[in-house]
């Protein structure tokens, strides 16, 4: 059975002239970030549609994001009788090969996520957080490449794997990666640490070593935890 759209979807499609298409957006893991403790890389995301002209969207959302426009296709997306999201095709073209040294380095990129946003075109200027859009997320089981394009065989995402729910408020304990932008302690050859113990107190530590350094001193503002949180009697 077909995905039922939103009737401010179809009013436009149901136009014998339309002028605003429906607009297809795709985001693809093609990096994961790296693990938790050392050094933190953050995750390469990759942002396409089907649009002509490169596109901001959400518009007015807190971190703008822009879709890049690039060739791809997919197979129809369908539910069967019991609501369940079949397995869905993605087609990227890969004359430029600009995905091939990610699939390299990502074993095929298989279990990365990928999410499909289907956006009216006249809603790309609706602000955020008022914007519409459908959206599936799903997961690549595998892939395959030729000189013409990448096939990925998307699966429905298994949200047992993932963190639920997704923020988690802590008093005593950091939740940002140590050294990553959102750290923004500087490891290099001068650092007095290469590892942090996630406390308030190692955060102080971290932030005497930036001002000893002669570095901006970031911490512990940059403390990723919620000292204020009051404790369970």
């Amino acid at each position: 059975m077909p995905i039922t759209l939103p009737s401010s979807f179809l009013t436009e499609i149901e136009k014998p002239h339309g002028t605003q298409p429906l607009i297809w957006l795709v985001e693809l893991e093609v990096a994961r970030p790296a693990g938790s403790g050392a050094v933190s890389t953050p995750g390469l995301i990759l942002r396409l549609c089907n649009h002509p002209t490169a596109s901001t969207w959400p518009a007015s959302a807190p971190s703008a994001t822009v879709w890049s426009p690039f060739s791809f296709t997919f197979s129809p997306i369908e539910q069967n009788g019991e609501g369940d999201l079949p397995q869905v095709e993605l087609s990227i073209d890969n004359s430029t090969k600009v995905l091939m040294r990610y699939m390299h380095a990502g074993a095929g990129l298989e279990g990365n996520y990928c999410k499909i946003y289907l956006v009216p075109a006249g809603g790309l200027g609706i602000a955020y957080p008022n914007h519409e859009y459908q959206l599936w997320e799903m997961q690549i089981a595998t892939a395959y490449a030729n000189d013409e394009a990448i096939s990925f065989r998307l699966e429905r995402a298994n949200f047992f794997a993932r963190q639920s729910p997704q923020d988690r408020y802590v008093a005593g304990r950091c939740r940002w990666a140590f050294g990553s932008a959102e750290c923004g302690y500087v490891i290099n050859a001068a650092a007095a640490y290469t590892t942090c113990p996630k406390t308030l107190t190692g955060c102080v530590a971290r932030g005497l070593d930036h001002e000893t350094r002669g570095l901006p001193v970031l911490h512990p503002q940059r403390f990723g935890g919620f000292p204020g949180i009051p404790r369970q009697r």
